[in-house]
């Protein structure tokens, strides 16, 4: 019938596949190309994350003591998005989505380690780059944050091999999503979850409006109108990260995340003074290539974004209030564990958990467990180590 959707398996469906699929191979052969897109989609998400405050050290930490919950909002509302894009995806068949393999105690046990460091530092893999960004590069505590990281992305490929023998994953795919583990489409259980983190920040917001912690009047309203405000709602800003989410899967098959940017770039960093890394198992996986160009030039991008949405806002971030030996500790936990975990809060939190991966909800919940601990258990005088 004219005009109808195309269906899964319909000639319209297939022919919409082999176009994306030509793309792709196009973006995936070509390093131009790939860091062009990386650097796109790296702005948008950069601009929308200092728009949204969720770069913010402050906003962070203040989520874990449970003071402020702009960064719950944005987290729940990208999570939600990206599962409408992902199942979506699925039902038009426009991509194939390779689901993580169950290693269940390396993301709870890696996330735990990622979240110890989210709230020392007050930041996450990708929010590192925002707040450089946001910072305009004036803050050297932030590079001590970025060197740690690189450090922690370094020493886990190092140890990846003792790892991945002492915490090796399930060898049942069967568990490796939600919709696999009940027997149900995708679809059967994506809508109900959308529908419950929906409810659950419909609740959030009548028991604490956005605007109060956002610091913005109460009669601020959410309309695509707030494109030109200085300051989104958190709700908002995390739509257009999930959303984001679309252009980046149909080109590359693969969603956002920031953690394995480290890696390639700590390899490259280490070729000089280590001639055998490129024979080394993991590093081989992250040397210049097309396929591993996206995520740099996404960094690029994100620290591009961030300082375009604070100068246009006419505000520059303050330095964290950190100290430059914990930012290097803190930026190890965050990387190493990320790794460890096989993924951070974009790469678990936004994509596998928009994917319904088991690991990557476990991930999710581990990490905001692990930075919580530390918030009540870390005297706040400790941070100026």
């Amino acid at each position: 019938m004219a005009g109808s959707k195309p269906q899964l398996g319909s000639p319209k469906s297939s022919r919409a596949r082999k176009l994306l699929d030509k793309i792709r191979r196009m973006v995936g052969s070509s390093v131009p190309v790939t860091i062009v897109f990386g650097v796109a989609s790296g702005l948008v998400f950069g601009f929308a994350l200092e728009r949204g405050q969720v770069f913010d050290a402050a906003v962070i930490r203040d989520q874990m003591t449970m003071t402020r919950f702009t960064m719950l909002r944005m987290f729940l509302s990208a999570m939600a998005t990206s599962c409408v894009v992902i199942t979506g995806l699925r039902t038009f068949d426009l991509v194939t989505l390779t689901d993580l393999n169950p290693i269940w105690k390396r993301n709870a046990i890696g996330a735990g380690l990622l979240g110890v460091g989210m709230y020392i530092a007050g930041a996450c893999p990708g929010t590192v780059f925002a707040q450089l960004g946001a910072s305009a590069l004036s803050q050297p505590v932030l590079l001590t944050l970025l060197a740690g990281g690189l450090f922690g992305a370094w020493l886990f490929g190092r140890v990846e091999p003792q790892v991945r023998a002492a915490l090796p994953s399930h060898s049942n795919a069967d568990l490796a999503t939600l919709p696999k583990v009940l027997g149900a489409p995708f679809w059967a259980v994506s809508v109900p979850m959308v529908a419950a983190v929906a409810a659950g920040l419909y609740a959030l917001e009548q028991y604490r409006p956005w605007q109060v912690d956002s610091y913005v009047p109460l009669s601020t309203s959410i309309s695509p109108a707030m494109l030109w405000q200085p300051v989104w709602a958190p709700h908002f800003a995390g739509a257009v990260i999930g959303v984001l989410q679309l252009p980046v899967f149909l080109l590359t098959s693969n969603g956002l995340g920031a953690s394995s940017a480290f890696v390639t770039m700590a390899t490259a960093l280490a070729s000089p003074f280590d001639s055998k890394i490129k024979d080394r198992p993991y590093f081989k996986d992250y040397l210049w290539t097309p396929k591993n160009a996206w995520q740099p030039s996404a960094v690029v991008g994100i620290i591009a974004g961030a300082f375009l949405s604070s100068w246009t806002a006419g505000r520059v971030m303050a330095a964290p209030i950190i100290g430059h030996k914990l930012a290097f500790v803190s930026g190890l936990l965050l990387v190493f564990g990320a790794r460890m975990a096989n993924g951070c809060t974009s790469g678990h939190g936004l994509t596998g958990s928009g994917k319904l991966n088991v690991g990557s909800l476990i991930a999710a919940a581990s990490m905001f467990a692990g930075a919580i601990a530390t918030a009540w258990l870390l005297p706040p005088r400790a941070l100026f180590w």
